[in-house]
């Protein structure tokens, strides 16, 4: 069995433990991956900074292991900011793989120490350090010529740099001990060809003979004892599983011990399976009652039993989506009362503005409820059809998530802005006709049939999905020309979903409006302040 294993590992080429490393490595990603879809970029630079400051109390504390892993968070949740925060990011990215290969250093992991300096190496604009860091990891590594190339580099970038210098020299004695090896090896060699393409005399010829056949003698003489050991051994072996036969023959209590110890374990399973057969029976009744399919044995009830479970996490989850509704829902109103107020309000302090000499300090204007409310009118409910099937529509049903920072300094004539929104909506696809239903619509179907929450906005709908947007805002606009980053993601599908191609044509055409409504707001944003 043990040379079973070994052999597995070997021709699949990883172990147990690296095929567990890469399992928690993915799960680590993909909740480094949540967290950041559900930040602004600010959010995502102040918690990489923070966590380099962690990552750096825990390197002076010793402990390496924890600061390795506070930086490679910190690293994931900035090495993908826009170009926009370039100033920042590169800076803070270089000094996390600088710390990164500095810890796996010490750490004496110098291939890891590497590829970080390597990362840090990558990031615009050279840096000594990380040239002069990859070129001590690579020393660790004798791979010489490039710890000499990284480190001549860190040296024409900081001549001042003493440890750059005395590791140079170290690579360089390195280098012609290597050549001074090399030399005396192909020296070896050469002389060695040079003797053997002299005419060898007879006494040499008969000695080489001699030689072989004392060689062909031994290896028989080798594989004979070979073979007679393997022959013993053998029979070594049968003799042994005979010994273990009589053994287990004369004594059938030999397992009583661990069958008096599995005796509880045992007693507790027939119990549970007794509950359950006794719930299973219970509930046929109901269920032949009101004309439902029975579970005849306690398996069939034990699967049905594990899919009520998932229907009923499934049913809290969209009872929550229904609450959360309702609470934006409500949010709404109270935007369309506020709009309706801020206008006259706006209107009335532009005419007082006239009518005054103009200020020459700046004003701030917060817009974030105005953005909210004017993207929420643009984008909800807006829908499209499929080009081939006109029954199908594909709509967005709700504006799940509309945040961030959208702030205007006035002075006179002049505006500065700064917006950045983050930006989520919810889209259905169902058929023409189907009706939108508000949270509370859905409240009063699921209380008018089985109480059990609707998993869909618009009636009868089959798919469902989500618009993402991370960053609304003038460097993206500058970035993509108005052809805004819209990710799109299918949640969840019915089993009724039809034809999914036409589904996924107005799902489409419908992104494609999100990304032309989306630039119109941005021109009212810039026409209004």
């Amino acid at each position: 069995i043990h040379h079973a294993v070994v052999s597995g590992v070997t021709q699949m080429g990883k172990s147990f433990e690296e095929y567990q490393k890469e399992k928690r490595e993915r799960e680590w990603k993909d909740k480094v991956k949540q967290k950041k879809e559900s930040m602004s970029n600010q959010q995502r630079f102040e918690t990489a900074s923070n966590y380099k400051g962690i990552g750096n109390d825990k390197f002076k504390a010793g402990n390496r292991s924890e600061a390795i892993d506070y930086y490679l968070e910190a690293a994931e949740y900035v090495k993908d900011l826009t170009n926009a925060w370039k100033k920042d990011r590169d800076p803070l990215l270089l000094s996390l793989y600088c710390n990164l290969s500095l810890c796996h250093f010490r750490q004496e992991d110098f291939s890891a120490a590497a590829e970080a300096a390597e990362e840090a190496v990558k990031v615009p604009g050279e840096s000594a350090k990380a040239h002069y860091l990859r070129g001590k990891a690579r020393m660790k590594l004798q791979d010489w010529e490039k710890a000499k190339a990284d480190l001549q580099v860190a040296l024409r970038l900081q001549p001042s740099n003493t440890e750059a210098q005395q590791a140079l020299e170290e690579v360089k004695q390195a280098c012609a001990e290597e050549n001074r090896k090399a030399k005396e090896v192909f020296g070896g060699f050469m002389q060695r060809k040079k003797d053997a393409s002299a005419k060898p005399d007879a006494a040499s010829e008969a000695a080489k003979q001699a030689a072989a056949e004392a060689a062909a003698a031994e290896k028989a003489a080798r594989v004979a004892a070979e073979q007679a050991a393997e022959k013993k051994a053998l029979e070594e072996e049968k003799q042994r599983m005979a010994r273990a036969f009589d053994k287990l023959a004369t004594k059938p209590g030999l397992y009583d011990d661990r069958e008096k110890e599995m005796e509880p374990v045992r007693e507790k399973l027939k119990q549970e399976d007794q509950r359950l057969d006794l719930e299973r029976n219970l509930l046929n009744i109901i269920d032949e009652s009101e004309g439902k399919p029975v579970c005849p044995d306690l398996d069939d009830y034990r699967v049905k039993r594990e899919k009520m479970a998932w229907d009923q996490e499934d049913q809290l989850q969209a009872k929550k989506r229904i609450l959360k509704k309702l609470d934006r829902e409500k949010e709404w109103s109270e935007q369309d009362e506020w709009r309706a107020t801020a206008d006259q309000i706006k209107a009335r302090k532009q005419e007082e503005q006239r009518q005054r000499p103009r200020s020459t300090d700046w004003e701030e204007k917060d817009v974030l409820k105005w953005c909210q409310q004017e993207i929420r009118s643009r984008l909800h409910r807006l829908s499209c059809r499929a080009p081939d099937k006109q029954n199908v529509v594909a709509a967005v049903v709700d504006a799940t998530k509309v945040d961030g920072e959208a702030i205007v300094w006035v002075r006179g004539d002049r505006r500065i802005r700064w917006i950045e929104l983050t930006l989520k909506l919810e889209w259905e696809v169902g058929v023409e006709g189907a009706r939108y239903r508000s949270a509370q619509d859905q409240i009063k179907s699921a209380a008018a049939g089985s109480y059990d929450a609707p998993d869909f906005v618009l009636e009868d709908a089959v798919v469902w999905g989500s618009f993402r947007l991370p960053e609304l805002s003038e460097d993206t606009r500058a970035e993509c020309k108005g052809n805004w980053p819209l990710v799109t993601k299918q949640r969840k599908t019915t089993a009724g979903a039809g034809d999914v191609k036409a589904a996924d044509a107005a799902v489409e055409l419908l992104r494609q409006e999100v990304v032309l409504q989306l630039e119109s707001f941005f021109e009212s944003l810039l026409a209004t302040f």
